[in-house]
């Protein structure tokens, strides 16, 4: 019962500060690539392009997954931590694991292209439809907006013009 009394209050504060850490250490190693490819790009260092290409494509294979997915990858237990992991893997060595894992998944993405390219193609033209219907849509309502406008203005300026009229007569 001593060992519990004295444990828990470190306990109880490490849960506390877990979430707090591991948002802290996300923004760290998640903004790390950003600024180094901004050095390897400035430095013009070409044998180091392949290797930050490889981790962008991995890294947006990542977040394309989380979102395809609806977030539901988040309620798998350590999830955020797994997925700390493998973007700080794929960040050592200049990126060059991020190499190696494209290597492992260029099979597996060779044999699914015209799958890929084909939901690509969907997913853009419903993006289109769906920003043309949202245009569409847009302009008639503010076209619609603008005449009710117009009408407004025009019958308080009709009613200013007859009072001046009717004064003009007394």
């Amino acid at each position: 019962m001593l060992l519990w009394f004295i444990l828990s209050p470190p306990i109880y504060l490490l849960s506390l500060c877990e979430g707090y850490l591991l948002l802290i250490l996300e923004q760290v190693f998640f903004w790390l690539p950003v600024i180094r490819t901004g050095e390897v790009l400035r430095g013009k260092k070409a044998q180091l392009y392949e290797n930050y290409i490889s981790f962008w494509f991995l890294f947006g294979l990542l977040i394309s997954i989380e979102f395809i997915t609806c977030k539901l990858l988040f309620s798998i237990p350590f999830y955020s931590v797994l997925r700390l992991i493998l973007v700080i893997w794929a960040q050592l060595d200049n990126c060059s694991k991020s190499v190696a894992c494209v290597h492992f998944l260029t099979p597996l993405l060779e044999q699914n292209g015209r799958l890929i390219d084909t939901a690509f193609e969907t997913v853009d033209r419903t993006i289109k439809n769906a920003v043309n219907t949202v245009a569409t849509t847009a302009k008639g309502i503010t076209e619609k907006l603008l005449l009710q406008r117009r009408e407004k203005l025009h019958k308080i300026t009709a009613g200013a013009d007859a009072s001046k009229e009717k004064d003009k007569f007394q």
